[in-house]
């Protein structure tokens, strides 16, 4: 064994913390012993459905502490844990299935049954299939792997530019970095407790599990964005730790309010501003720096914190302690201070390389645009390549697309996104059908709902008769934004 893994950490947590809680969840609640032990009759199960080493483990389901028990089974096994999107239509189910082929897929019923049994149709995929309350456990012993910290451990979905995502690979030495490097500039301590609200198939939940679990304190999971239950749980568990984006913090607030649930255990300060950030900051106590950043899937979450360093000119705080981040020009030539160009990174944290495609190397080059300003702190500018952020989700044009393109009457289309009080940005598409064809919006917007995620589908659909081109004769994406109000 080479290294410090996962599965070193959750065993080393049941020795140093065996009576604390680790993980409270729909009503049940572990220390970190009987994780552990947990964890062990998981990887036993996982071995009679013949999971083995490099094995994929396809989690379709929501939040739980299964997930995280499976995450920490796939590790003492050396297999590999894929959390998927659940919000995703059934077609984009059946890719990563298709692509991750997962020697064992994790599905629950309730919500995204139907979309996982389309997925099971179109997939076709030789794969064992176990609904999550049929996932047991049973007492067995620790598994006698011997595991590498460079072995991958999570694969998860990212990167659509293309129009299809992309599998990032992350090893144990990605995530035992980074989730250190977030407990040390977020000042998590053992006596926190954290609010796993935001998805584990997004990096930055994942991440913020862990380091929790890193530093010996308390994960209360919560299965999705339900603003009632989350108003509820904070006051009942007296959470100091969660992360809530855009709508969800307002919502929190008049749940709270409503309910007379206390939320003044919290320190976190929420994303974004105006009187939702200020009624927050009167119902919680707010003595920690905001968590802001900039970081990718393919970092293994952030490698720029607001929360390190003196606060700078940047909009996205200093490198972590880790990273090294430079600011390069089209040659690769770093840049002086001021000069916008790419944002590449090295480190421990990044991943191995996408599913399929070869290692990375040393440096990676993110797509992202950023600047150092004279102070030395980072500004993050926006992505090289089209994308769309719409809370707290990344929608990426081409997928959007693509799904349009599927319907016969659609010719081509352009999708940007336009400001949006709410999420502030909304999807947008301006759309030229075929000569003869005749179709309305909201026709077009629930056909898109068919193949792609409801987040996804364009929010405004504009029909015109043609789209500008460039001198190339491709799409002038600019030209179109400026004349439909991109």
């Amino acid at each position: 064994m080479s290294g410090f893994t996962l599965a070193d950490l959750v065993r080393e947590n049941a020795r140093s913390y065996p009576l604390r809680e680790a993980v409270a969840c729909s009503g049940e609640r572990l220390t970190f012993a009987e994780f552990d032990a947990r964890v062990n009759g998981l990887a036993a199960v996982l071995g009679d459905a013949k999971v083995r080493r490099g094995d994929r483990v396809l989690w379709l389901a929501q939040n739980c502490h299964r997930a995280l028990e499976m995450l920490f089974a796939c590790a003492k096994l050396g297999a590999v844990f894929v959390p998927a999107n659940w919000r995703q239509a059934a077609e984009e189910m059946a890719f990563v299935i298709e692509d991750s082929q997962p020697r064992l897929a994790v599905w629950q019923e309730a919500e995204i049954g139907q979309r996982v049994a389309a997925a099971r149709a179109v997939a076709g995929r030789d794969t064992a299939w176990l609904r999550i309350d049929e996932l047991g456990t049973r007492a067995d012993e620790e598994p006698a792997e011997d595991i590498d910290e460079d072995a991958v451990i999570v694969q998860m979905y990212t990167a659509a530019f293309e129009g299809r995502p992309r599998g990032a690979q992350l090893s144990h030495r990605n995530l035992v970095t980074s989730s250190l490097q977030h407990a040390f500039t977020q000042r998590y301590g053992w006596d926190d407790v954290h609010l796993a609200s935001m998805p584990f198939f997004h990096v930055l939940g994942l991440l913020n599990a862990v380091a929790i679990f890193h530093v010996g304190a308390l994960n209360v999971v919560v299965r999705r964005s339900d603003p009632e239950e989350i108003s509820r749980l904070i006051s009942a568990e007296r959470v100091t730790r969660a992360i809530l984006i855009g709508p969800t913090v307002g919502d929190v607030i008049r749940a709270a309010e409503h309910h007379r649930h206390d939320l003044s255990s919290l320190r976190t300060i929420p994303g974004g501003g105006g009187a939702d950030a200020e009624r927050w900051s009167q119902m919680t106590t707010p003595d920690l720096p905001p968590m802001g950043g900039y970081g990718q899937t393919e970092l293994a979450g952030q490698v720029t914190y607001d929360a390190y360093g003196p606060r700078g000119e940047g909009s996205h705080g200093h490198a972590a302690p880790l990273a090294v981040v430079r600011i390069v020009g089209e040659e690769g030539d770093e840049l002086s201070p001021g000069e916008a160009g790419e944002i590449v990174v090295r480190g421990p944290q990044i991943m191995r390389g996408y599913a399929g495609v070869a290692s990375v190397g040393e440096w990676r080059h993110t797509g992202d645009l950023g600047r150092r300003e004279a102070d030395g702190s980072i500004t993050f500018i926006g992505p090289k390549t089209e994308l769309i952020k719409t809370g707290a989700e990344n929608v990426y044009p081409a997928e959007v697309e693509a799904a349009l393109a599927r319907h016969p009457a659609v010719k081509e289309s352009c999708v940007f996104g336009v400001s949006d009080p709410v999420w502030r940005k909304a999807v947008k598409a301006v759309v030229v059908l075929r000569d003869g064809e005749s179709l309305d919006a909201p026709t077009l917007i629930d056909f898109c709902k068919e193949h792609i995620a409801s987040y996804k589908k364009p929010r405004d659909i504009q029909f015109v008769t043609q789209l500008p081109r460039a001198a190339s004769g491709t799409i002038d994406r600019d030209e179109v934004k400026r004349l439909y109000g991109g």
